[in-house]
């Protein structure tokens, strides 16, 4: 997609040859006495520098003036051309750009892809763990831009269409995150990925709270409103401030020394035939928690050995580590 400023370029010249155009026919019919045609066709071949001469005879006044045409003229038409020959290069770098792009994220397996790169996604993919394989799908060409530069893998495309997911990767992906301002579009992008990838974790915003059901029904996982998790910080932070802030640091920052993680450990893995005294042994976490599917929080004390189940654990990394190494699946 063309920049504003290389088609407001390109407009600018095609006036300046015209206006010049139009002010040596009119210099020719009004002071040397030339017909409508005949003024425009001497214009024309002035402007252009094709050289067939004189339609009449021209005195010293006529041949100054058309020195002149001749000097603008050229000037116009080089900048007219020059803007035509950026467009060009730029179109064909862009394509360029567009198919290596492509080329990147073909080889990408168990990826997340992050869909708009606005205030909220750039915050989102500053938050991703460093070590994560991400790519990012931005309509707007200026976004888009500035994501390359920051280093991101990046398609230039409607995330809301089929043909743009799939060439992003999404039947290879593990995870998606929606970061579109408009819902209906969240909804769309989120139908089309839950079509193409069964299994895949899919986390949408959401900018009006009647939306939530609706993302939920077209296939996400998890749907936020950036005011219901500003209201829910704002009184963590107002209630509980040191937790709010451990949590932060323990999720988010990678310099800590303790950090705290969800980790799903398989029924067929070397961890679920352990007892819980004996896992923390092994791996040196402390397990605080775990999850039901359906999203209910229960103490250590409930887990059952040899289930298919999330646990939350907090250690070192390297311990972190170790027991998701365990966890998984023989």
């Amino acid at each position: 997609m063309l920049s504003r400023s290389r088609r407001w370029r390109v407009a600018v010249g095609v006036a300046l040859v015209a206006v010049v155009t139009m002010s040596g026919a009119f210099w020719y019919a009004v002071v040397e006495g030339f017909g409508a045609v005949d003024a425009l066709y001497q214009s024309v071949i002035t402007v252009s520098t094709v050289g067939f001469g004189e339609i009449e005879p021209l005195d010293t006044s006529g041949r100054l003036f058309t020195i002149g045409l001749i000097i603008v003229g050229v000037a116009a038409i080089g900048f007219a051309l020059a803007a035509f020959a950026e467009i060009l290069v730029e179109s064909a770098l862009e394509q360029l750009t567009t198919r290596r792009r492509g080329r990147t994220l073909d080889r990408l397996s168990k990826h997340t892809l992050v869909c708009g790169y606005g205030r909220t996604g750039q915050a989102v993919l500053d938050l991703l763990p460093p070590g994560l394989e991400v790519g990012v799908v931005e309509r707007e060409p200026d976004r888009a831009a500035a994501a390359e530069r920051a280093g991101r893998i990046v398609i230039q495309a409607d995330c809301t269409r089929d043909e743009t997911l799939l060439q992003a990767g999404i039947e290879r992906a593990d995870g998606l995150i929606v970061c579109l301002a408009n819902d209906s579009d969240a909804i769309s992008t989120v139908l089309s990925a839950r079509a193409a990838n069964a299994d895949l974790r899919i986390v949408t915003r959401a900018s009006d709270a009647h939306s939530a059901s609706k993302m939920r029904l077209a296939g996400a996982d998890q749907v936020v409103s950036p005011i219901d998790m500003a209201a829910r910080r704002l009184v963590s932070d107002s209630v509980q401030p040191e937790l709010a802030g451990f949590l932060d640091t323990a999720m988010h920052d990678p310099s800590t020394d303790v950090s705290i993680r969800a980790v799903r450990v398989h029924a067929a893995s070397a961890a679920a035939g352990m007892a819980l005294p004996e896992l923390e042994a092994a791996t040196g976490v402390r397990i605080i928690g775990s999850q039901t599917d359906d999203g209910q929080v229960l103490h250590a004390a409930s887990i059952v050995a040899g289930t298919d189940q999330i646990v939350f654990a907090v250690g070192l990394e390297t311990e972190l580590l170790a027991f998701e190494a365990l966890s998984a699946a023989r």
